[in-house]
């Protein structure tokens, strides 16, 4: 698990959070801990404040989340296992499909350019 610090803009000022790389190197995706680990919380146990100890067990430093240890680290691996990227147009206005395309080409008689046979 590759850990980063990075900020986010809020209305008050920038905030410091603590994140693993996703993809596992570095050009690959950030995923904040204390939301994914409180998104884990949420969805998949009983905890009555999930936000809370997601807080405390992945704090926004990299000193801080040393100190939790153990915890910290198996909060972090849930986290990660938890996280999903959602898509990046949830409901797009209208889908195509290229099949619809093939079948057309195919009715007319026209084959298509990467048809090897002539």
């Amino acid at each position: 698990m590759k850990l980063v610090a990075f900020r986010v803009a809020t209305p008050i000022g920038y905030a410091n959070r603590l994140g693993a790389l996703l993809d596992g190197h570095q050009d690959g995706r950030v995923v904040d801990l204390s939301t994914a680990y409180g998104e884990y919380l949420t969805h998949e146990t009983d905890e009555p404040t999930p936000l809370g100890l997601a807080n405390l067990r992945t704090p926004t430093d990299v000193i801080g989340w040393l100190q939790e240890g153990k915890k910290s680290r198996e909060a972090a691996e849930q986290a990660l296992a938890h996280a999903r990227l959602p898509a990046p147009i949830p409901r797009p206005p209208s889908l195509r499909d290229y099949s619809i395309y093939q079948r057309h080409m195919t009715n007319t008689g026209r084959r298509e350019p990467h048809d090897a046979r002539q």
